[in-house]
C-alpha cells in the first residue's frame, strides 16, 4: 500500500474517471449512495480519488470496466503486489493469458510440422490425445476425417474412457 502512485498521469486519471462516472452499474460505497442518487460530478470525484489513493482497490472494484489500453497505464505499478495480482486476474478473465496462448501456439506449430513432414498418423495420434484430454472440445474430429470405421473406433474409445473414469472414482 505504500507504493509510489506516480505511475498514472493526471490526464489518464481524468480520462478513466470521466468514462467510468457515466456507467450506470458503477459500484459506489454506501457513504455516497446513502442520501439517494449521486451526480456524475460526485461519481467522477470518487473514482479519481480512489484511483490516485489506491490503484489496487480501484482495479478490484472497477477493473472489469477498463479497456486493454486503459489497463496498460497500470503496468508501471506492477511492483505493487496488489496491482500485479488484479492485472493478472483481469488478463486471465479476458483470455489474455500468455501461457495458454504459448501452449496453443506450440501445439499448432507441432501440428503444422507433422503435416509438412507427411506424418498424418502422428497427427491423428496428437488429435486423439488432445481430444481425450479435453483440450479441443469444440472440434468434431469424426467429421474431419470422414472415415466411419475410425469414427466407431473413437466412439468405443471414448465410451471406454468415460466408463474407466466413472468406476475409478
Amino acid at each position: 500500500m505504500g507504493q509510489d502512485r506516480s505511475g498514472i498521469s493526471g490526464e489518464t486519471v481524468t480520462s478513466i474517471s470521466g468514462r467510468l462516472a457515466d456507467l450506470p452499474d458503477l459500484r459506489l460505497p454506501g457513504q455516497l449512495t446513502r442520501n439517494g442518487e449521486v451526480g456524475v460530478a460526485k461519481r467522477r470525484e470518487y473514482v479519481a480519488a480512489l484511483l490516485q489513493r489506491d490503484p489496487g482497490v480501484f482495479l478490484e472494484r472497477h477493473g472489469e470496466h477498463l479497456s486493454a489500453n486503459e489497463l496498460m497505464h497500470f503496468e508501471s505499478l506492477r511492483s505493487d503486489h496488489e496491482v500485479d495480482f488484479y492485472l493478472k486476474a483481469l488478463g486471465d478473465a479476458r483470455g489474455d493469458s500468455k501461457s495458454s496462448a504459448l501452449i496453443r501456439n506450440r501445439r499448432l506449430a507441432h501440428m503444422q510440422r507433422l503435416m509438412a513432414e507427411g506424418q498424418e498418423g502422428a497427427l491423428l495420434d496428437l488429435m486423439q490425445q488432445s481430444f481425450l484430454a479435453g483440450h479441443d472440445p469444440g472440434i468434431d474430429y469424426p467429421a474431419i476425417d470422414g472415415d466411419a470405421e475410425l469414427d466407431e473406433h473413437w466412439a468405443r474409445l471414448q465410451a471406454q474412457d468415460a466408463e474407466d473414469r466413472y468406476f475409478s472414482d
